[in-house]
């Protein structure tokens, strides 16, 4: 699935505030150069200056927005998740839109690009073993291929993996 009907099945999802059954999502994802070049960029940020960047991307007008990189520390980076778009429809006209997002997906960007996805089966509220599941999740797992499948379903989260400019392939 290319990325812009990825983004479009998200979407439709969380306008009705809800979350994308497991079985909705793709067996593989294909993003384009664009979004490409976003990811790479945050990742020569972050390793040019060893500390953790970010971006939030945006679904607006059929199109993908991004944000400048934000710094962070050299251990994490906190978004805001919001942005302010200014439309001018005509000469002398405008308005703000106000845009707040609650994170459907979160990527991850080490030497590979991570896609994590919630799911119906997401909970609001971590159980214990879900904890000691989302504790797995980090660089060093995800460098060394160690993610076990069954942590993600615990978590209720769809996982892809893929090499930079090439296609995400679902984990789980």
């Amino acid at each position: 699935m290319n990325f812009y009907d990825f983004v479009n099945l998200v979407w439709k999802h969380q306008n009705s505030n809800t979350l994308p059954n497991n079985l909705l999502y793709p067996k593989e994802l294909i993003l384009d150069s664009k979004i490409w070049n976003y990811i790479i960029n945050l990742y020569k940020f972050t390793t040019k200056f060893n500390y953790e960047h970010s971006i939030t991307f945006y679904w607006v007008d059929n199109d993908i927005i991004a944000t400048n990189p934000v710094k962070g520390t050299q251990f994490n980076v906190l978004t805001k998740e919001k942005i302010e778009l200014k439309y001018i429809p005509k000469i002398r006209e405008w308005y703000e839109k106000i845009i707040s997002s609650n994170a459907i997906c979160l990527g991850l960007v080490t030497n590979e690009f991570h896609l994590a996805c919630k799911t119906k089966n997401t909970g609001t509220v971590l159980t214990h073993n879900q904890t000691d599941s989302i504790k797995k999740i980090n660089y060093t797992f995800l460098c060394k291929n160690k993610l076990n499948t069954d942590d993600l379903n615990n978590l209720g989260i769809v996982f892809y993996r893929g090499s930079f400019k090439k296609k995400l392939f679902r984990i789980n």
